[in-house]
């Protein structure tokens, strides 16, 4: 529930972008769909954004 207090306090283009990452952050298919990759995935995608 903090999560939602967090959104609640962001301004509005801050809220798009959170809907927009939880969004990209959903498995697209298979039997994990819809639910949120691994902690390590995201960490991966992260190392890969800043690293290049």
């Amino acid at each position: 529930e903090e999560i939602f207090h967090n959104i609640r306090k962001m301004p509005k283009l801050q809220k798009n972008n959170a809907l927009n990452l939880i969004e990209s952050m959903q498995n697209p298919k298979g039997k994990h769909k819809n639910e949120i990759i691994s902690v390590y995935l995201q960490r991966k995608a992260l190392e890969f954004i800043t690293d290049n």
